[in-house]
């Protein structure tokens, strides 16, 4: 689901017309897929199950957000990501509250996405090589498997907007043969532009908005 509908994306700009209306819904899914990238927000309610790696902390975070509902968890350090058999059996089931609790904000979804373990850490893999007189712990082998629903029910009217402006600038570009974008650095999402004022003014907006929902690196 993108960001924002193409009836808003022409509202905004102020277009009549349905001729361009696909056109108008690539721009705005590839700008739903930018943000998505760089955030890790979905924008579309959704459950998904997902493969971790223990990080040999008490903390995981969660690969998208907001995060509204954790429905199971397992930790199995022999399960190399559901592929051995016999993985995730009822035996490596948590209990939420008393293995696990996310990081509820507010509104009971969490922001940051961080998945805590109680009283312990998530479990990583014990190694040791000839050298060593005492072992170490590394990342699992997918050893942890998630299942959980993130994202909005109803996209934030800020991120609408950044979607929008992010569209827009990607509609700007294509109009002008593709030479628009000088270059691009979206690790906070941010353009270099030539010749268009406006699209430059666009893309700081987008940055700012983005930024403010950016609180981690996701892998």
């Amino acid at each position: 689901m993108p960001i924002a509908s193409v009836s808003e994306f022409k509202t905004h700009l102020g277009i009549s017309g349905s001729a361009s209306d696909t056109l108008y819904q690539t721009y705005l899914d590839q700008a739903s897929a930018i943000i998505t990238r760089k955030t890790g927000l979905v924008f579309d309610s959704a459950s998904a199950t997902e493969f971790y790696q223990g990080t040999g902390t008490n903390q995981l975070v969660l690969r998208r957000r907001p995060v509204t509902a954790v429905a199971s968890v397992y930790v199995d350090d022999s399960a190399y990501f559901g592929f051995a058999s016999g993985a995730f059996g009822s035996s490596t089931l948590l209990t939420s509250g008393t293995d696990y609790a996310p990081d509820i904000q507010s509104s009971s979804s969490s922001k940051s996405g961080i998945l805590y373990r109680i009283g312990g850490v998530w479990d990583g893999v014990n190694y040791r090589d000839g050298s060593e007189l005492v072992g170490g712990q590394g990342p699992g082998l997918g050893n942890i498997k998630i299942t959980y629903t993130a994202g909005y029910s109803t996209t934030p009217s800020d991120l609408k907007l950044a979607g929008i402006l992010l569209a827009r600038v990607i509609m700007l570009s294509s109009s002008n043969g593709g030479q628009m974008v000088q270059s691009e650095s979206l690790e906070y999402y941010s353009y270099t532009l030539k010749g268009s004022a406006e699209a430059a003014s666009d893309m700081h907006s987008v940055t700012a908005i983005v930024n403010a929902y950016r609180e981690f690196n996701f892998c």
